[in-house]
């Protein structure tokens, strides 16, 4: 049920009052494939002190496939198909020690999977990039450590489209999360 209030449409001159509609319930199977995700990792050890780490990432969203038995899914997964493309996802990290004393930095990048993101036209970019700092104690019976990550990404929001006028925002989030791990070895 939705209540317009006795809206009065301006093209129209319609009078909307309270409005009900009601589909008919359809119950019915269909399957979700999601796309291969390819991944490779490398660390080097730097003796004693630590180590480096890099990782990369690449799925390409517009593989993801509806299926059904009961209905044809084409116009879904074309639609799957123009919306999306491969996301790359870049990381990298290091750890150093120095006696008990760990200390890590750490930085990635995963780029926007929607097709059309352009950050260098249209002053909005949906990739993720994120950096992260850490300081840790280790013994052989115990270790905490702490961490914060900053990640920054933005976001497009277009509610509504109403008497020709485009009302999308562009939200530019930062998050900053902190972490505490501790434990003990036995």
């Amino acid at each position: 049920l939705t209540d317009w209030n006795n809206y009065t449409y301006p093209t129209t001159g319609e009078v909307l009052g309270q409005i009900s509609e009601q589909t008919e319930i359809l119950i019915s199977d269909y399957s979700l494939t999601a796309p291969a995700r390819f991944s490779i990792g490398a660390t080097g050890f730097l003796g004693k002190y630590g180590f480096v780490t890099a990782d990369f990432e690449q799925v390409d969203y517009s593989k993801t496939r509806l299926t059904s038995r009961d209905f044809s899914m084409n116009i879904d997964n074309q639609e799957i198909n123009s919306q999306f493309v491969k996301a790359t996802t870049l990381r990298g990290g290091v750890e150093l020690r120095y006696e008990i004393l760990r200390f890590r930095l750490g930085a990635g990048l995963t780029t926007s999977p929607f097709n059309g993101d352009d950050s260098s036209t249209d002053n909005f970019d949906r990739s993720v990039k994120t950096v992260s700092g850490g300081l840790g104690i280790r013994n052989n019976n115990f270790f905490a450590d702490i961490a914060v990550i900053r990640s920054t990404t933005d976001a497009l929001n277009r509610p509504y489209y109403l008497d020709g006028t485009d009302n999308t925002a562009i939200s530019s989030i930062k998050n900053v999360r902190g972490l505490l791990t501790v434990g003990f070895n036995f």
